[in-house]
């Protein structure tokens, strides 16, 4: 996961500079969200309730469990 581009000017869990804010990170500026909930919410937790990969799940092939460790 990529904290922070210096070359694009952004960091996560902060708003983009964008030329047009409305377009933007509206979410962000609200100031609900900050970096350990935007990687616990959309990273560890999306990533944990994988439990089957690939082809054959019918079958019961593929059964995986993912841990995420800091």
């Amino acid at each position: 996961v990529l904290i922070r581009d210096d070359l694009r000017g952004w960091e996560l869990g902060k708003p983009r500079p964008l030329q047009d804010v409305t377009l933007g990170d509206l979410w962000l500026q609200k100031q609900e969200w900050d970096m350990d909930k935007i990687i616990k919410e959309f990273i560890i937790k999306r990533l944990e309730a994988i439990n089957v990969l690939g082809g054959l799940k019918s079958t019961g092939a593929g059964r995986i469990k993912i841990k995420v460790e800091n």
